[in-house]
């Protein structure tokens, strides 16, 4: 089901949660932080398992808590780009940069971005993340379902290589403008012209201040902000390195780091990646319409290591601002006032049962429809 109705934003039911608490906030990176330093202490014993192949059970099972438990820290930072951490923008900033920084994000590059895909949600045009391929851009005469081999292979892929393709290259994003493109060599400014020399401009990368995704030049300077604090964390990384050794800082930092990106992919990608799910081209979009083609799932005990973001997200694509600790409230308030009941997406399936069909059946959407959902082979048209 689309939406085709208009919304009040101004609903005092979910208005007089968005109060956010400067001890509140502080106190649930407090409860991360000793969670994983609790997880870590207790990593600290494997080496003293005598049986190698135990060791490698325990040590796979501890970088799978301890980067499920870090993930916790990367929602917190994202409730800093939203400015729904505290009141103070400084804080916000600061806070989220450090624990962002300590993830491998670069803060500021993915504030603009993640805001970008907030105003156009599940816009075919203009959505920054998940905008799914087109019937177009596949040849059905040697197309074909691929084998139960491949598909967990390109899962497995996808999982852990899809974030950090999204940061590098801007991966599953709909096609960036190219405003630049338009202007002559004097209006551009020399460094720009010489960003434009060496194809910089083209490189549609979060790591790259000079690239098409960027809106004016205060989100450049962002960028570059984002990229000193890296560098900044990637010296500290090293410095580690030679203290602890490579297998000391792969098994307590660079393998959860991976979990975390698994689970985020895992996450974002079910939020907004489901057979339910309605993509919109121009004629048809509208932020509300976008905002609604959202799915909340119940992840058991990872809505509270994460924070409610996986079980309120219909309310967080609604009303950003609402810190996570009153998400359950405001969404309650959000059904309870019938304004969105035959447009509200949770999907009681079990999270990886929902993942294998979605990564399984959404594979294309339709060109030639303004309102357009998933399909897969199965349901091809030709």
């Amino acid at each position: 089901v689309y939406v085709d109705k208009t919304y009040n934003s101004n609903n005092k039911q979910i208005k007089n949660v968005v109060c956010m608490s400067y001890l509140t906030s502080f106190g649930y990176v407090l409860r991360d932080v000793i969670a994983t330093s609790v997880v870590m202490y207790f990593g600290g014993y494997i080496d003293l398992i005598p049986n190698m192949i135990v060791r490698l059970i325990v040590s796979f099972v501890y970088c799978f808590v301890l980067g499920t438990v870090m993930m916790g820290m990367w929602v917190l930072a994202h409730e800093c780009g939203h400015q729904a951490f505290s009141p103070s923008l400084i804080v916000n900033d600061t806070v989220g940069c450090v624990l962002h920084t300590i993830l491998l994000v670069p803060y500021w590059s993915w504030k603009y971005s993640h805001g970008q895909h907030h105003a156009n949600a599940n816009s075919m045009e203009k959505d920054s993340v998940f905008v799914p391929r087109t019937d177009l851009r596949i040849d059905f005469k040697r197309a074909s379902e691929p084998s139960l081999l491949k598909r967990v292979t390109a899962l497995v892929k996808f999982l852990t290589m899809g974030w950090i393709l999204y940061l590098l290259i801007n991966a599953a994003s709909s096609k960036v403008e190219k405003p630049a493109a338009n202007k002559k060599k004097g209006e551009r400014g020399a460094v720009n012209t010489i960003a434009a020399s060496l194809g910089l401009e083209t490189w549609n990368s979060h790591f790259n201040p000079f690239c098409n995704l960027w809106r004016n030049p205060g989100q450049r300077i962002g960028v570059v902000g984002s990229d000193v604090a890296l560098l900044v964390w990637v010296w500290i990384l090293y410095r580690l390195i030679l203290r602890f050794g490579v297998i000391t800082m792969t098994r307590n930092y660079f393998v959860p780091y991976i979990w975390v990106n698994v689970w985020l992919v895992i996450i974002t990608y079910l939020q907004h990646t489901d057979l339910a799910v309605p993509k919109y081209y121009s004629e048809k979009w509208t932020w509300l319409r976008g905002a609604l083609g959202t799915v909340d799932r119940d992840f058991g005990i990872m809505n509270v290591l994460h924070h409610h973001i996986t079980d309120t997200h219909v309310l967080h694509h609604i009303f950003s601002q609402i810190p996570h600790y009153h998400a359950q409230e405001a969404t309650k308030a959000l059904l309870d006032s019938h304004l969105i009941d035959e447009y509200y997406l949770c999907d009681p399936t079990p999270w990886y049962v929902a993942l294998w069909r979605s990564y399984t059946q959404c594979w294309y959407v339709r060109h030639d429809q303004p309102i357009t959902w998933f399909e897969s082979f199965k349901t091809k048209h030709f």
